[in-house]
């Protein structure tokens, strides 16, 4: 898909795709008019508790053992999610024998989330987010989600954690309590240190 196939033929499509918009920011507006109103409604010394997520992309799941000890140790009720998108390159990866392995793997932890979700341990989200690549869809995700829910990411993709650190720092979405982490081998979580100007610097290089 070029940039070109994004432009708008018609003045109505450019009419009805407005009003879409102007109806989503209007109703933007009345969610946070309404979250402020609830917040100063708490009690003295009482915040509004925000809900939590755990994203997790396809190369922290495919990090076994690690990641059947995280996804197995959950509870019922969990808010562990699984992007439609992951799941889909797990399918594409089962899909394709390989002399390391991987297809293994991914068959394995397809199987394991599956099992999970039906446990009631983790959800698998599609949701109106844009994109074909799981990097895309967790950038959306952190702009489109993070006012609402603290998020945790986890991933082993070095470059994609310091992509979300650094989007945690733009003037648009600092604030918002975003975490992203490593798996350990034993199935525990650890934080990720952004690189700052290095990181910066070695994008371009």
């Amino acid at each position: 898909m070029s940039f070109e196939d994004g432009y708008i033929k018609t003045e109505a499509e450019i009419r009805v795709k407005s009003s879409e918009i102007a109806n989503k920011i209007i109703d933007k507006q009345l969610n946070e008019l309404t979250r402020k109103i609830n917040h100063e409604k708490s009690a003295p010394g009482e915040s509004v508790a925000k809900k939590s997520l755990i994203l997790m992309d396809t190369c922290a799941i495919l990090d076994s053992p690690a990641s059947q000890i995280f996804l197995q140790n959950q509870n019922a009720g969990s808010n562990i999610v699984i992007p439609l998108v992951v799941m889909g390159e797990l399918q594409s990866l089962a899909s394709k024998k390989d002399s390391r392995g991987v297809y293994q793997k991914a068959q394995t932890m397809r199987r394991v989330i599956m099992e999970c979700r039906e446990r009631g341990t983790l959800n698998i989200y599609d949701g109106n987010i844009n994109g074909i690549i799981a990097d895309e869809v967790f950038h959306s995700l952190i702009m489109n989600f993070a006012r609402e829910y603290d998020i945790t990411i986890v991933s082993q993709d070095y470059w994609l954690c310091q992509d979300l650190l650094t989007i945690c720092r733009l003037p648009s979405v600092r604030g918002r309590k975003v975490k992203v982490m490593n798996l350990n081998i034993d199935g525990t979580l650890k934080s990720v240190e952004w690189r700052g100007t290095s990181y910066l610097m070695s994008v371009g290089e």
